[in-house]
């Protein structure tokens, strides 16, 4: 086929600026947009002055996005992202394009050149039946519907719906419909300077999916869906197998409703515009993803916020793959502040390959959802902030599970870390609600800024963990709590089942831990044990005891139970149990008993002789233990297990080409 394709810059954006100083004028850009819903009536476009009442309505619905965003601190204003239009799949199209194999019947505006398509007006084209080889093209100044009812459509050496120019392109899919589009395995093009199209749905311009049916795309040459402006995902079964990556926005992608299930050689879903600010974000307010990547499951270059919806990934193979398995002598802890190299270190060569779970260029905000993620390296990481502020998070990491190059701060929603090598890893790990629950082979905090200060004792500026509220248990081989700067336990509930072997503490710190309030219980082995510091609020107990395998100990005030536990791992030999509870009181003697026997009295604040490291220790590089066996490392009850996907995604659907990709 002979493609002559002209250039085409996009002059129209819908967003919001998304970062600090972003402000909004109050103007929809697509207030002129008004969809009929009236079976008997044709999508028609309007003047601002027709659509100033439904442009009201329109707000509405896009107000609600806002104020789902920053009733949880998120103060941008949003109210651009969804337009009337993208929510309403409803239409009546005056244009029939009816694909007869080898031929095309047009029956309204268009035309046709063999087996190709050329929209240049606007309005709403019906797409029925089966192309074997040709294309969709829109070229046109105004706004364009695309409404795929049973189409299918594959083009051999380029984009079967190729959006050249557009103000805007809306394709929809027909109620209890099922469209396919497939390409070829090469593109070709009028010069060798030339790389655009190179997508199964390729637009310059601002584009939105919605509608009921089902779409099913199989990207051979390079990537699923991809837009140079804005891509709006609303509704519908998208169904995506690609060589690439499934679905890019340039300046953004933002779903509200759909099901989406891709299998990438690439990234899953991405945005890519690094340069200009506010763009360049991802946005998730609802919807279903279920997305096997073999790089990032979701890649924005700045912003990404997720308010709602189910989220299923498995990136990079999982947690348990090969690359994890060849890569784990190359970890070096904590102190690396980033993983096994050079995978997780941003600025190595552009070659590196990031096979991480969620991950965004600046801040990240999780507001809400179901996220269950399975990865080979990072889960959750930020090259920024995270904030976590509600959702259900359970993820299994061959690397730190949820890593923040700034500050993660956790304010509630329940985060389940099933397996990994490190649990949370920030500058600063800010906690003050939530459900946490971790298992790591090395820390299971770990706050540093990944420079070489910490490693000799030295304290690192700014670094702190903070844990004010909540409810944190942590099943560590390495460090429970690490810090390279400052560790303060002020409220919420502290639980540390910490190494069994000497080499590392169930509390580490490099400037000290100080007791505000809350209740702390750290268990661990006792060889390179540091304690709280004696002059903190509130008092501690510092015991130690010899044990063997499993044990329960408990606390008494003479007949009065102070506290209880047992362990959910197996220690032999002399262990460190650390116990704060606002209850303790100064001048009290206090008994330790070790499976109903007696095993000492205590006073509250008073540092066993010849133990202890007051101030931190600092950290030491270290390697993952090979005895570590997750399988027997399990939270107390109380905390919610569920199984991991062990590698598995839902079937696509029937009609779906799913065949190993080369």
């Amino acid at each position: 086929m002979d493609k002559n394709y002209k250039s085409f810059f996009a002059s129209a954006m819908i967003f919001s600026v998304l970062a600090s100083g972003c402000s909004d004028n109050g103007n929809n850009s697509e207030s002129s947009e008004i969809i009929q819903s009236t079976a008997d009536t044709s999508i028609t476009a309007t003047t601002d002055e027709e659509s100033s009442e439904d442009s009201s309505e329109d707000d509405k619905e896009t107000k609600a996005v806002q104020l789902s965003v920053n009733s949880s601190g998120y103060e941008c204003n949003l109210t651009d992202i969804f337009s009337e239009n993208d929510l309403n799949p409803n239409y009546s199209a005056e244009n029939q394009i009816i694909l007869k194999n080898d031929s095309i019947e047009l029956k309204g505006k268009g035309n046709v050149n063999n087996s190709d398509v050329m929209i240049t007006e606007g309005g709403a084209y019906k797409i029925t039946g089966t192309l074997d080889d040709g294309q969709i093209i829109v070229n046109s100044d105004e706004k364009v519907w695309l409404i795929l009812d049973n189409a299918n459509i594959s083009c051999s050496d380029s984009s079967p719906v190729y959006i050249e120019k557009s103000d805007k392109t809306f394709i929809t899919l027909a109620p209890d419909s099922e469209n396919t589009l497939s390409d070829g395995k090469e593109y070709s093009y009028t010069s060798e300077n030339e790389n655009e199209p190179d997508a199964v749905i390729f637009s310059k311009d601002n584009l939105t999916v919605n509608g009921t049916g089902t779409l099913n795309i199989n990207a051979n040459f390079n990537e699923g869906i991809t837009s140079k402006d804005d891509l709006t995902i609303t509704g519908g079964t998208i169904n995506i197998n690609s060589v690439g990556n499934g679905i890019k926005g340039k300046d953004c992608v933002a779903v509200s409703s759909a099901e989406i299930n891709i299998t990438s050689q690439a990234d899953g879903i991405k945005s890519s515009n690094a340069d200009e600010k506010g763009k360049g974000f991802i946005f998730i307010s609802g919807g279903t993803f279920n997305i096997n990547s073999m790089e990032d499951a979701f890649q924005s270059e700045q912003e990404f916020i997720i308010d709602g919806g189910n989220i299923n990934i498995i990136s990079g193979e999982g947690s348990s793959s090969e690359y994890v398995k060849q890569h784990t002598d190359s970890m070096t802890g904590g102190h690396g502040f980033g993983g096994f190299t050079p995978q997780n270190t941003e600025t190595e060569a552009e070659t590196t390959i990031s096979r991480k779970g969620i991950k965004s260029g600046t801040n990240m905000y999780i507001n809400g959802g179901n996220i269950t993620a399975d990865c080979s390296s990072d889960s959750i990481h930020s090259n920024s902030d995270i904030t976590i502020s509600g959702g259900n998070l359970e993820l299994s990491s061959g690397s730190q599970t949820i890593h923040a190059d700034n500050t993660l701060s956790i304010k509630n929603g329940s985060i389940d870390i099933l397996k990994s090598y490190e649990g949370l890893e920030a500058s600063v790990i800010d906690v003050s609600g939530g459900n946490i629950s971790i298992i790591s082979d090395d820390d299971g905090f770990n706050a540093s800024d990944g420079s070489t200060q910490g490693a000799m004792g030295q304290n690192t500026s700014g670094v702190a963990v903070k844990i004010s509220g909540g409810t944190v248990y942590v099943n560590a081989e390495g460090d429970g709590l690490d810090s390279n700067g400052t560790m303060t336990i002020s409220g919420g509930t502290v639980t540390v089942d910490g190494p069994s072997k000497s080499g590392n503490c169930s509390l580490d710190s490099n400037s000290g831990i100080s007791l505000e309030g809350g209740t702390l219980i750290a268990v661990g082995s006792s060889g390179m044990v540091e304690y709280p510091d004696t002059d903190s609020k509130q008092k501690f107990l510092a015991m130690t005891a010899d044990v063997n395998s499993e044990f329960t100990f408990k606390v008494c005030l003479e007949n009065s139970e102070i506290t209880e536990y047992k362990p959910q791992k197996n220690y032999s030999g002399n262990v460190s149990i650390i116990v704060s509870t606002p209850n303790l009181a100064e001048n009290n003697e206090y008994t330790l008993y070790i499976d109903d026997n007696e095993s000492g009295s205590y006073k509250v604040n008073e540092v066993p002789a010849g133990g202890g490291f007051g101030g931190g220790r600092g950290g030491f590089n270290k390697t993952p233990r090979e005895d570590f066996d997750p399988e027997n490392m399990t939270p107390p009850d109380g905390f919610n297990k569920r199984n991991p996907m062990n590698g598995e995604m839902p079937e696509m659907p029937s009609g779906f080409s799913n065949e190993q990709l080369t």
